[in-house]
């Protein structure tokens, strides 16, 4: 009878948990450099070993059924054949327990960890993009904004000394004026909104009385944007602005010059010969979003929406923004919301343009005001995008009138009140379900497991192209067992071939090798893994989804059958 500990399934289960701790201990050894949420520390280096042994676990079982087979067990030479057969059996159970185990793991654990640890990594990557920013406007000369931005990045990393730093500095930086209307910025708009007229002319008026003329300004156009008649209104943010003349003054002619500049530019690209209605349409939006009142503006915007084709707009406005140098492009399926003039009900579309567009530095900022982040992926911020732009890493598909590009529908994702609208700072809560199935990209599969998949492929039944990718990366999830339990077996024959007992000199040989087989076998059998991904993807699209499938069943079911053949024979005739 076999000692139980040098069976098979040990040796191989305990080169799993040797590996898993190999991955631990270079984390302990070798830290990752990062200055984010130092906190998580710990839960940072566990869960990059975890993803790391993962990554590595059908090589890992490759390595331990090959190393117990060749160097420590004996196959079975007994005449009795039925005894054979239930120690095989045995061996073939323990090999799929294993199987399953890993099945199992990267069903429940892997995929939260790695959204888990994505977040953190974006955050810290957005972190980095806010203090950049704050680094350009402090160059620029722009000291209120680049203070703005700075704490904007402190807020997503509280505990970074280096940004903490730099935000005291560039505040003992700012003159009382400045002072005051980087106070001013940071007021959050929906908490003034919860005061009634009266309340604002008095702090208004109360602000006024004590030379914080930025601020009765800022409070009295608050007020005038509520009701534009408001006559004390009127005079006071009139009286404001005289008493601080130069700086308002001066800011309001460069404004005006500029104003008329971009203008004239996107009157160009709306009667250029070979006029460019995208870009003139983007250009003539961000005028209105910021001179609302300006009627050339309202009447240069109409026009190139009208000139828009409305079943196309989406796609030429994805187009557009992939065209900025600042974006970086991965995989993702454009979503399109649009309301046809037969239909009251949006129509729902996906467009499959392969790019996942993420927005950095200056070009999220024109989109969107980030005015503090909340835990639990919250952002608080000042709305001023349409749909088709990006929100976070994902195209923004909240719902945009047709005929007026201002007028926003009832979002289809993000929850928040009260609603959206270019004036409102709102929190918002990112639902990740309804998120994944609209803005899906080939790079989040790996952070859904199968049964959300099986989920979003029903919902895509209308978008042939979108269900492919969803149903071969399903089949793919589903063969992948099957395949590493064909490529344990095989390399369990191939032990078997070469088996040695230890006491010989060829096995204190092998020894010396034993650290190599992982290292090989995981190159070896990536490739393997890699072969298996591709041939499933070529049997689907060259076949079809109902014969393509079938093909990609049987091909592992017969691989399996024919290792299963081939490990009996082994221990029949060693």
């Amino acid at each position: 009878m076999r000692n139980p500990a040098t069976t098979p399934s040990s040796i191989i289960f305990g080169i799993l948990i040797l590996g898993f701790l190999f991955f631990v201990l270079t984390g302990l050894i070798f830290p990752e450099k990062s200055d984010m949420l130092q906190q998580m520390r710990a839960q940072e280096l566990w869960g990059n070993a975890f993803l790391r042994f993962m990554d590595v676990f059908p090589a890992l079982l490759c390595s331990g059924a090959m190393i117990a087979y060749s160097l420590f067990i004996q196959t079975y030479r007994h005449p009795n054949h039925q005894r054979v057969f239930k120690a095989v059996f045995k061996d073939i159970i323990s090999v799929l327990v294993l199987v399953l185990l890993f099945f199992i793991l990267r069903e429940t654990l892997e995929p939260g960890v790695r959204k888990n640890l994505q977040e953190k990594a974006e955050l810290s990557r957005f972190s980095t993009a806010l203090f950049n920013e704050s680094r350009k406007r402090e160059r620029e000369g722009n000291l209120v904004e680049a203070v703005n931005y700075m704490r904007l990045a402190l807020d997503t990393n509280r505990t970074n000394p280096e940004k903490i730093t730099e935000h005291a500095r560039l505040l003992a930086l700012l003159d009382d004026n400045q002072y005051l209307r980087y106070k001013a910025m940071t007021v959050p708009i929906e908490t003034l909104k919860e005061f009634d007229t009266g309340e604002l002319l008095r702090r208004a008026q109360s602000a006024f009385d004590q030379g914080n003329y930025i601020l009765a300004y800022f409070l009295g156009k608050q007020v005038l944007e509520n009701d534009s008649t408001n006559s004390r209104a009127l005079r006071i943010t009139a009286v404001a602005l005289e008493r601080d003349y130069r700086s308002i003054s001066a800011r309001t002619e460069s404004q005006a010059g500029e104003l008329a500049r971009t203008i004239q530019a996107g009157y160009r690209l709306l009667t250029d010969k070979f006029p460019d209605y995208i870009r003139a349409y983007y250009l003539f939006l961000d005028l209105y979003n910021k001179n609302p009142n300006e009627e050339s503006v309202k009447k240069y915007l109409s026009e190139a929406r009208s000139k828009l084709p409305l079943v196309s707009f989406y796609t030429q406005e994805a187009q557009f923004i992939l065209s900025f140098d600042e974006i970086k492009k991965r995989n993702i399926v454009f979503f399109n919301f649009q309301i046809p003039a037969d239909s009251k009900e949006p129509v729902r579309e996906l467009i499959s343009i392969r790019e996942l567009v993420r927005i950095v530095d200056g070009v999220f900022m024109r989109d969107i005001e980030v005015i503090g982040f909340l835990p639990g992926n919250r952002i608080q911020y000042h709305y001023n995008v349409p749909v088709g732009k990006v929100i976070g890493g994902f195209i923004n598909i909240n719902g945009i009138n047709p005929d007026n590009a201002a007028d926003r529908i009832k979002p289809a994702v993000y929850q928040g009140t009260p609603s959206l609208d270019p004036t409102a700072g709102i929190k918002l809560s990112i639902n990740p379900d309804d998120l994944e199935m609209f803005a899906i990209s080939q790079e989040s599969y790996k952070y859904e497991n199968t049964g959300n998949l099986w989920r979003l492929a029903g919902v895509m039944q209308e978008h042939a192209q979108v269900q492919d990718l969803i149903t071969v990366e399903i089949l793919i999830r589903m063969l992948e067992p099957l395949f590493i339990f064909a490529i344990v077996l095989f390399f369990s024959i191939l032990g078997i071939r070469n088996q040695v007992t230890y006491a010989t000199d060829r096995g204190r040989v092998l020894y010396l090798f034993i650290p190599l087989f992982p290292l090989v076998l995981s190159v070896f059998t990536g490739f393997l893994m890699y072969s298996h991904r591709m041939a499933s993807v070529f049997l689907y699209y060259s076949m079809g989804p109902v014969f393509g499938i079938g093909a990609a069943v049987l091909l592992n079911i017969g691989l399996i059958g024919l290792s299963l053949i081939l490990y009996t024979r082994k221990h029949f005739t060693s």
